[in-house]
């Protein structure tokens, strides 16, 4: 049960993050028109992080803008792993 509860917690989260990622790919490449809100969910799965993360970076403006999604995806999927790790050390 050593890394049963890190990736239990961490697990369903990089899931919906790739299902987010692969919809964006799908709404560019195929139905790019109308695909405005096509990288909102990738958007709210990197909260709260992305903004701040953008504006502590440089990058909020521009093309540069994806760095603090992946940030904040980055972040979030961590820590959740290391309340995991913390939760199975509790038990």
């Amino acid at each position: 049960m050593s890394l049963r509860l890190r990736w239990l917690l961490a697990g369903p989260y990089l899931g919906l993050v790739l299902l987010a990622a692969a919809y964006l790919a799908y709404r560019l490449n195929f139905q790019p028109v109308n695909s405005e809100f096509a990288g909102l969910p990738l958007i709210l799965l990197a909260e709260p992080w992305a903004i701040w993360l953008d504006q502590m970076i440089g990058t909020a403006s521009g093309p540069l803008g994806w760095i603090g999604i992946l940030a904040g995806v980055t972040l979030n999927s961590t820590l959740l792993y290391l309340a995991g790790r913390a939760l199975e050390r509790l038990h």
